[in-house]
């Protein structure tokens, strides 16, 4: 399949101190917070743009204009070179995220990418910027052949969803916020007859516990000579374990 008829979106929030990851803010202060945030958001754009995708958008959930959000991408698109660069420039689309709860906001933002006429479409959140590349190309070659792919996180969520088309009805009525989403969202694939793949497990960052994992992760990524990917990540990092 041409890459064009791909899509990988983002889902982020605007960042703002004491407004994201709040459940860190028990042991970090909410600079600190916020900072790591945004490293993992300037990480996932990091392995987005190093993925087979076509296409790239970035669905923002905020109040008011996205100002933070714009200044981190400028600044990401900033630090690029050559044809990543130049891929960042073309491809890459900031929209809104619309819904009360994260369901609606999930059906509504594929229902809007599939309106621009791509036969591939994956939503990833910014809490897994340690998900393997290979996992995420991995995300679209099964779509060619399922409706629908999964990757499951250790808490029952799930990190990815990819789609050949909308199916609104995966979104709804799932009890969100608990350990139950991914079962019940198999229930429900099950339930319409989709065909459909697991991709491996892996962790969402959510709580200080999660940070042992990530700091697993950079150093495995150094070891084998990859000095890039969660360099953000791996910054802010330092610095707030140091203190």
């Amino acid at each position: 399949m041409n890459n064009s008829e791909r899509a990988l979106v983002i889902l982020a929030r605007e960042p703002e101190e004491g407004k994201v990851k709040t459940r860190l803010n028990q042991d970090l202060s909410a600079r600190d917070t916020l900072d790591l945030y945004q490293a993992l958001v300037l990480d996932t754009l990091h392995l987005a743009i190093s993925a087979e995708v076509g296409h790239l958008y970035v669905a923002c959930l905020a109040n008011g204009p996205k100002v933070h959000l714009n200044e981190l991408l400028k600044n990401f698109a900033a630090e690029l070179k050559g044809k990543k660069r130049e891929f960042l420039k073309e491809n890459l689309v900031l929209t809104d995220q619309r819904g009360r709860q994260l369901g609606e906001r999930l059906e509504k933002t594929f229902r809007q990418v599939f309106q621009e006429k791509y036969k591939e479409v994956v939503v990833i959140g910014i809490d897994s910027p340690s998900l393997p590349k290979k996992t995420l190309d991995r995300a679209f070659k099964v779509l060619h052949k399922k409706d629908v792919v999964l990757g499951p996180t250790l808490d029952g969520s799930y990190y990815l969803i990819g789609l050949k088309k909308p199916h609104p009805s995966l979104f709804e009525n799932i009890p969100w916020g608990t350990g139950e989403i991914y079962r019940a969202t198999v229930e429900r694939i099950n339930k319409l007859g989709l065909e459909w793949e697991e991709l491996d497990l892996w962790y969402d960052v959510d709580t200080t516990d999660d940070l042992e994992f990530l700091v697993r992760d950079i150093n495995q990524l150094r070891l084998a000579g990859d000095e890039k990917s969660l360099k953000h990540t791996e910054e802010v990092l330092a610095r707030i374990l140091e203190t």
